[in-house]
């Protein structure tokens, strides 16, 4: 039986299988409503597929909420707008806050203490060459014959015969005229060829590789760092640095101290200026105006500095301000 539609229905269907409307002359209410809706939707003839279904109103307005309700989650949850879309297989590591510029423009007080510490420990301690030595104005380790010797500065022998007087090394004499040629460029004074005793190899730390031992008299420790301020100069830049600082002297090493005449007090405070070097893009001690040494300056605590070399020195700089 053939539907107003033009859909083809067999010839006992009383509902179209397209259109669902009643067949012949059956009216709509034939087939009570609840019947209808309950009953196997027909299959259309060939297609294996049901017959679609109008999508109710309720229906509707739940897909609507889910939809609403996704948009706002996204919009609270988006990422703000001057962060950088990441693809998904990014590995990046996640973006950090820049390092300041190391410009030369400021140092910490931590890097002040380190500076200062290494430099004044490097003056506590004597590394001594066992063997031939050779003291004039430089100091450096050579070979003569296939023999090692090494070269030290003459300031340092007063450091050698003290540790002799200690029973630490012993000295022997060597004459200058067998002194290797390539000595003779470093004004040679004295001669000695230098050995550890017993007692010595105790309080010492040797390193068998270079032929040394090292002495440690004592450590100086930075307590603490009161000023750090720029100096208005046009020269580069400077900074002008006071502080407090101790050193403890080794007692074993005590009686060194009294014979080379060494201050031994442990309360000290410091002035250094301090410059940073664009070539080697790192802070230093300064050199003093007068050229010949470092502009810094140490004494007791609640006494007078032991030398003059900053205050010339901050003068002279401040003579070309920004």
């Amino acid at each position: 039986m053939q539907c107003r539609c033009g859909f083809e229905n067999s010839a006992d269907a009383r509902f179209c299988g397209k259109c669902r409307s009643a067949l012949g002359d059956a009216p709509d209410s034939s087939v009570p409503k609840a019947v209808a809706s309950t009953a196997a939707p027909p299959v259309a003839d060939g297609g294996g597929r049901s017959a679609a279904r109008p999508i109710s109103r309720a229906r509707i307005a739940i897909v609507a909420v889910i939809v609403v309700a996704a948009a706002g989650y996204w919009w609270l949850s988006r990422p703000s707008g001057n962060t950088a879309p990441r693809s998904a297989d990014s590995t990046a590591a996640p973006e950090v806050a820049p390092s300041p510029p190391q410009d030369g423009s400021d140092i910490s007080n931590k890097a002040i203490g380190a500076i200062l510490e290494r430099s004044w420990n490097f003056y506590v301690r004597a590394e001594i060459f066992l063997g031939p030595t050779y003291f004039g104005n430089t100091t450096s380790f050579g070979r003569n014959a296939g023999s090692l010797h090494a070269l030290a500065l003459i300031s340092d022998y007063p450091t050698y015969r003290a540790l002799a007087t200690k029973g630490l090394i012993k000295l022997e004499e060597l004459s200058l005229a067998d002194a290797p040629p390539a000595t003779r460029v470093a004004k040679i004074q004295r001669a000695a060829t230098v050995s550890l005793t017993q007692e010595g190899a105790k309080l010492g730390s040797v390193d068998n590789k270079k032929n040394t031992v090292t002495f440690v008299f004592g450590t100086y420790r930075i307590e603490k760092v009161v000023s750090n301020t720029p100096i208005d100069t046009k020269e580069g830049n400077y900074r002008f640095v006071e502080g407090t600082h101790v050193l403890e002297p080794r007692q074993e090493f005590s009686d060194l101290w009294a014979e080379l005449g060494w201050p031994a007090y442990r309360d000290r405070r410091f002035r250094v200026v301090f410059k940073y070097d664009t070539t080697r893009s790192e802070w230093g001690v300064a050199v003093a105006s007068n050229g010949r040494f470092t502009a810094e300056d140490v004494g007791p605590r609640n006494g007078d500095f032991e030398s003059a070399n900053v205050p010339p020195t901050l003068d002279q700089l401040r003579l070309n301000p920004r």
